[in-house]
């Protein structure tokens, strides 16, 4: 049987995603709406806590998403971007956790084994108990999902704007652990039409 990470999965859903022509997260992609595949990878994870932030059309992601083990909460606040949906997930996150995991809901071509030994590294790192962020790194450049340890909690607690946790990355350079990743899916977010026509089609 598999051990359960104390870890918490901040699943990021809440944002306007202008340059499409509907929301976001419940548009198609390979036969299913593109959240459809954040969950089911995030959902696979043997971990303590998954925690799904929305915010525009938060009534039609709720109703997609009724029945799994998800806990879905609202930011009221989602129009100040990205950094204050993260804050908002952070904040209902367990004290116990020793990790939070920040997913983006338009990565759909992230595939469940390399997240797990992401999670599994970043514990092995937190034995040292000294702050740690693991970040997937692909051909040299940075990607997502990205896990903070709970040193960081009042950090991320109170991120606003659209910067997201980049500031708090640079100032932690010390505690950075980049992590190869074997294929572009930790770099990939479908932010257009023509973005998911293209992937829809490989």
């Amino acid at each position: 049987m598999t051990s359960t990470r104390p870890i918490s999965i901040v699943l990021l859903a809440a944002g306007l995603g202008q340059r499409m022509p509907s929301l976001k997260p419940l548009l198609p992609f390979r036969g299913k709406p593109m959240i459809g595949h954040a969950l089911e990878n995030v959902i696979s994870q043997p971990v303590a806590e998954r925690i799904l932030v929305t915010g525009h059309e938060a009534t039609s992601i709720y109703q997609l998403v009724q029945g799994l083990p998800v806990w879905v909460i609202y930011n009221k606040d989602y129009l100040d971007g990205l950094g204050s949906s993260l804050a908002a997930g952070i904040r209902q996150a367990s004290l116990k956790t020793r990790g939070y995991l920040i997913w983006l809901a338009d990565m759909p071509l992230l595939e469940s084994l390399p997240v797990l030994h992401l999670i599994d590294e970043f514990l092995t790192r937190m034995e040292s108990g000294q702050p740690v962020i693991c970040r997937p790194v692909y051909d040299q450049q940075p990607g997502h999902p990205v896990l903070f340890s709970a040193h960081f909690r009042k950090e991320l607690s109170v991120l606003t704007g659209d910067e997201g946790a980049r500031d708090i990355i640079r100032r932690n350079r010390h505690a950075l652990i980049n992590i190869p990743w074997h294929n572009s899916s930790c770099l990939v977010d479908l932010d257009t039409p023509e973005d998911i026509r293209s992937w829809d089609l490989q």
